[in-house]
């Protein structure tokens, strides 16, 4: 199965290890927040006990994908104007992507760089054609990505950002790129599933009220590891949040979700801390790494958790190791696997890592 979830069916077992280290996913992130997040949904949970569970009894039929309970939290996040965007939620980002892969079913997608397999996987299942194409350092990226697009005859483009193994598009890059592809009538994707670790600044949220193209995915399991409360939006301008709507089943989100994710939005950024402790810890983990043999690829953006190992065996090595990666599948014009190394960030698990490697160092 060509799916992001598939990557942890074939996490491996690290053996006679008691307690292996867990690197298939990050697992102390929530730790350096700005607030004790832990605290505060006991806060909220205990509020609806008290209450009775008004959230848990109700049904949001008149307000079907979550825009009335979220809007006003995301506008506060991203300071933006409420009247400028349009906001739909799903049951995660996978939700939504799915969806979109349905809409744009039949037509040209074109992929900008590396990209989380699920939407190339659907697109395809259901007669899109994915396309891409590596633009020359010479060349002006924007430009090329334009022309590619075009030349493909996409009627949609997808990019993730933060890039997974690459460089970002800058927020005015990614603007002209949207003024570009409408005069061929496409429409610019982006998946911000890893956009919880930058400023609320960073996000192409802010280019919605121009750019009537443009839709922009985010979730809540990054940075705050709320991914099991299933919640997603989409921030879109009115026309595309109607032709979303016209797929996506309503009412994936619960009631509780929506609430809770609105009380943590409306926190503002609290991921400063993990922000600059993603960074400190990627230069030393991926100096460990090194030397204990293991070769890296050039990573893209300095504040993404993890690391990807450049050996085939990588992920064999450290499972002997007592360290647990996974193969991660990425689309770059063809599906592929990559060991991808969460990178540990408190003192505890380094300091495990350091030790399971003892013997390479």
């Amino acid at each position: 199965m060509t799916l992001a979830i598939s990557s942890f069916v074939d996490v491996p077992s690290t053996g006679n290890f008691d307690e292996p280290l867990d690197l298939s996913w990050t697992l102390d992130e929530r730790e350096f927040l700005s607030i004790d997040l832990l605290k505060l949904l006991h806060s909220l949970l205990e509020e609806q006990l008290q209450r009775e569970l008004p959230c848990i009894r109700s049904y949001l039929v008149h307000d079907p994908w979550g825009e009335a309970s979220l809007r006003d939290a995301v506008a506060s996040f991203f300071s933006i104007d409420v009247e400028d965007f349009r906001v739909t939620c799903g049951a995660g980002v996978m939700s939504l992507l799915y969806t979109f892969a349905q809409i744009f079913a039949g037509n040209r997608a074109y992929i900008i760089g590396d990209v989380f397999p699920d939407f190339p996987h659907w697109a395809s299942l259901r007669g899109s054609v994915c396309t891409t194409r590596e633009i020359d350092g010479s060349t002006n990226a924007v430009d090329g990505h334009i022309a590619a697009a075009q030349d493909s005859g996409s009627g949609i483009l997808l990019i993730d950002r933060p890039a997974l193994l690459a460089d970002d598009l800058s927020l005015q890059q990614l603007g002209e790129l949207c003024a570009g592809v409408s005069r061929f009538g496409a429409y610019v994707l982006v998946d911000e599933s890893y956009a919880n670790y930058y400023p609320p600044s960073f996000s192409a949220v802010h280019l919605v009220a121009e750019f009537p193209n443009i839709a922009v995915l985010r979730g809540l399991s990054k940075a705050y590891s709320l991914g099991g409360i299933r919640m997603a939006y989409c921030v879109a301008s009115s026309g595309l949040t109607d032709r979303l709507r016209a797929s996506l089943a309503p009412m994936l989100v619960s009631s509780l979700s929506l609430w809770i994710a609105s009380r943590v939005l409306q926190l503002g950024d609290v991921t400063g801390p993990l922000r600059q402790q993603i960074f400190d810890m990627r230069i030393e983990v991926a100096r460990i790494l090194q030397e204990a043999g293991l070769s890296l690829i050039r990573q893209g953006s300095s504040c993404m958790p993890h690391l990807v190992c450049g050996d085939r065996d990588g992920g064999k090595f450290l499972c002997s190791r007592g360290i647990v990666a996974k193969q991660q599948p990425f689309w770059a014009g063809e599906f592929r696997h990559l060991c991808r190394v969460s990178i540990p960030l408190s003192p505890a698990r380094v300091k495990d890592l350091r030790c399971k490697l003892g013997k390479q160092l």
